[in-house]
């Protein structure tokens, strides 16, 4: 890696209070791919954290591209949740590489995911 932790590569926003979910985007997108869905599930209650993942939006974009490997956007991510320190499993929605990500993620990590949500995800 760069000599950075995952918490100070990708950029995210937290809005509302509750249950967490974790929203994840697409490939080539950011977070803002969910502006229409995330208010809603903040008014139903949750607390949802928008990501940008390594390389996209507004989080840091490394010139080395062995970096962009899905093993090291991976590693970014799940340092970056590490650093959450959230204290309850969590929901995951991820779409395209995001729903990727969730995958990898919740098989990885099985006990701090509570649900998920996957749409068109890579493979």
């Amino acid at each position: 890696m760069t000599g950075k932790n995952g918490y100070d590569l990708m950029h995210y926003e937290i809005k509302g209070d509750g249950r967490v979910i974790i929203l994840l985007h697409g490939m080539s997108t950011s977070h803002k791919d969910w502006r229409l869905l995330w208010p809603g599930l903040v008014k139903a209650g949750y607390r949802i954290i928008l990501a940008d993942l390594l390389g996209h939006g507004d989080s840091a974009k490394p010139a080395e591209a062995r970096l962009y490997t899905t093993k090291a956007v991976f590693a970014v991510l799940a340092d970056w949740i590490d650093y959450l320190a959230l204290t309850e499993p969590f929901s995951l929605i991820g779409h395209s590489l995001g729903g990727y990500m969730s995958l990898m993620y919740a098989l990885r990590f099985p006990q701090r995911v509570d649900k998920m949500i996957l749409l068109n995800p890579l493979y």
